[in-house]
């Protein structure tokens, strides 16, 4: 009896702590996850923007800005920082002619026009077609080769126009560098020397004959949406971190807006951004007879395939237009510039 008594709480321990090990979850806690996901904050490229071409030794020239660096990364480098820079210096009317160039979508003068000045006003837009523009490329094979005569260029006209416009003239100098890269719709090259100016053959969308300032020009500069800061709300307990040297980032989404005091305001968009899920390009099958370098592998897409092109489209202009009066030499409808 008094053997028996003893083997009680052995045999009533054991089954606790079969119970214990059996019982889902017991004598455990699945750790709760600290991770948190933020979507990518929108980039201010460049505010109302930056023209490259007409700042002071450019202008005179025509040229889309100053001469680029002649290796690939640091050509693109410099394409980048010109199309979107956080800095304000990105330029609305170079991303949009380029982003044109690479889709085969090259439109009119008064066209790019109105587009230039969407880019301006609906920044998430400019940031999108700054980012295809340099992801396709970086997956089109860069490469660094001799420029021709062969074909012709482009150039801009800055005077008496708030927007650049864009014409098409003959490559004059035979010795200069090009960056090359393939895209699904051809090969494309921009001219180093003389700011990214693509070199090729146009259609006749891009004209050769320069005209008085278009009828789409804005009357005043175009300007990105503005929103109203909010009231800041008082912490319950004070912050002992540093103060952030971060600057602040404005994701521009809009559902509407209101006037005030003679100035637009954004009503931010509860939905989410206004422009589609970046995609960004496939990299396109090396050019025959090209030998990629290392640092850009050759090809993704399966021979015969065609990577889909992604289209930006262009938002409604409600823009108040007027027709400025044509500034600077008269003689220049009828002698375009020669190029660079």
């Amino acid at each position: 009896m008094t053997r028996r008594m003893w083997l009680w709480p052995i045999l009533i321990g054991a089954g606790l702590l079969l119970m214990y090990f059996v019982t889902p979850g017991a004598g455990s806690e699945s750790p709760k996850s600290t991770t948190t996901t933020t979507a990518p904050a929108a980039v201010d490229c460049g505010g109302s923007g930056h023209f490259y071409a007409a700042d002071p030794g450019i202008s005179d020239t025509h040229k889309f800005g100053p001469s680029a660096p002649e290796t690939v990364p640091e050509a693109i480098a410099e394409l980048t920082h010109r199309t979107c820079s956080p800095e304000h210096r990105g330029d609305p009317a170079l991303t949009e002619v380029l982003a044109e160039y690479i889709r085969c979508d090259l439109v009119s003068p008064d066209e790019r026009v109105a587009r230039t000045v969407a880019l301006i006003e609906h920044p998430d837009k400019w940031q999108f077609a700054a980012k295809f523009l340099i992801d396709t490329i970086s997956a089109g094979n860069p490469r660094i080769e001799d420029g021709s005569t062969r074909y012709k260029t482009m150039y801009m006209l800055t005077e008496g126009r708030l927007i650049p416009e864009i014409y098409a003239t003959q490559v004059d100098k035979p010795h200069h560098k090009v960056l090359v890269f393939d895209t699904p719709c051809g090969t494309k090259r921009l001219k180093l020397n003389c700011g990214f100016q693509p070199e090729d053959l146009f259609p006749p969308t891009v004209p050769a004959q320069p005209a008085p300032p278009s009828p789409r020009q804005p009357s005043t500069p175009p300007r990105p949406p503005r929103i109203p800061p909010t009231t800041p709300t008082t912490p319950t307990t004070p912050s002992t971190a540093p103060p952030s040297t971060a600057p602040p980032t404005t994701v521009w989404k809009c559902a509407g807006g209101k006037v005030i005091d003679g100035i637009w305001y954004c009503d931010p968009d509860p939905q989410g951004p206004t422009t589609p899920a970046y995609q960004p390009p496939a990299t396109v099958p090396a050019t025959p007879g090209h030998n990629p370098p290392p640092s850009s592998p050759g090809t993704t897409v399966a021979p015969g395939a065609t990577p889909p092109v992604v289209v930006i489209p262009s938002p409604p202009i409600s823009v108040v237009v007027a027709d400025p009066p044509f500034v600077g030499d008269p003689c220049a409808v009828d002698n375009p510039p020669d190029g660079c």
